[in-house]
């Protein structure tokens, strides 16, 4: 009788440690969800269109010089984030659905109606990818359903990396080029000038105000400012005449080495934002408050010059 109960207990033994040899191996015979890519040819994208369903829709173009804006006045659009968008998508990998039932698509937000982000990616006008994205599930992830499949699936897709909101897209470098490696700049017709070269460079100014020095930590505040000036939307190409642009709140002229352009900045009425309008562009650019005033403060005379010192007469020591 023990000998029945010993071999029967070697038996359960041997049989617990082959399911937990198979568990952790897996069963062979279970049937293996294989990965596959989310799409394939991105790289030869040359249209992509975002809605984001309540009502906000954009549209990237591929020009020869980039990738561009149709519908928001043909404005370059951030190359890096348009590229970085479509290498999200390239790269992402759909593993085993987590949903494939029919209500599905609404619970996950991944249905025609509702959604967060509707993405179709187009090559010569052929469909590359039709895709809606639903609820962010964790850091730079997303739920998605593939708008011919009923499968919804979580990938490496980030809702907030496509943004349905034209100025979202815009080239914050447009105003770059003009602004760097900079020789001279003219404030309202003050002229400021740049002798010498790297640490060893100075500014001066042509016509200071009687009286006044340039302060040289000013003029590194203007610099620092035209450094980081962006802008906020596009107005258009068509001059209103509410920006008051033909009374400038500050006139600008840039120059840099066989490159000069001039900037008007204007306050319509009533308002807390700035016009700006580069004579190296077609477009107005428009300029939040918060955004305008550190240009604005650093190009104040003001913040630009100080009283100039004066050596005192030496006084004669009485005898």
């Amino acid at each position: 009788m023990n000998r029945k109960l010993l071999m029967l207990g070697v038996l359960l033994v041997a049989q617990l440690l082959l399911s937990l040899g198979l568990a952790q191996r897996g069963n062979p015979l279970a049937p293996r969800h294989v990965q596959r890519p989310l799409a394939d040819n991105l790289d030869r994208a040359d249209r992509l269109e975002i809605d984001d369903g309540d009502g906000h829709q954009v549209t990237l173009s591929k020009a020869k010089d980039g990738w561009r804006l149709p519908d928001y006045f043909g404005v370059p659009a951030d190359q890096g984030k348009v590229r970085s968008a479509l290498d999200a998508l390239a790269k992402a990998r759909l593993n085993e659905p987590v949903a494939t039932s029919g209500d599905a698509a609404e619970r996950f937000q991944v249905a025609d109606k509702k959604h967060g982000r509707h993405l179709v990616v187009k090559q010569g006008g052929r469909k590359l990818l039709d895709l809606y994205l639903g609820r962010s599930a964790g850091v730079g992830k997303s739920y998605l359903r593939r708008a011919d499949e009923r499968e919804v699936y979580l990938a490496k897709v980030a809702e907030w990396d496509f943004p349905a909101k034209a100025s979202q897209w815009l080239d914050q470098k447009l105003l770059k080029k003009e602004t760097s490696n900079l020789i001279a700049i003219t404030i309202d017709g003050l002229r400021l000038i740049k002798k010498g070269q790297g640490d060893k460079a100075v500014w001066k100014a042509e016509n200071p105000p009687k009286g006044q020095a340039l302060d040289q930590d000013g003029v590194k505040r203007l610099l620092d400012a035209l450094s980081v000036a962006r802008v906020d939307e596009v107005l258009g190409t068509e001059v209103d005449k509410a920006w008051r642009l033909d009374k400038p709140e500050r006139t600008l002229v840039l120059e840099s080495k066989g490159h000069k352009v001039t900037w008007r900045i204007s306050r319509p009425d009533k308002a807390d934002y700035r016009v700006l309008k580069s004579s190296a562009h077609p477009w107005y650019f428009k300029l939040e408050g918060w955004n305008a005033n550190p240009l604005l403060d650093a190009t104040k005379p003001s913040g630009l010059f100080k009283e100039e010192n004066k050596a005192e007469p030496n006084k004669k020591e009485k005898k």
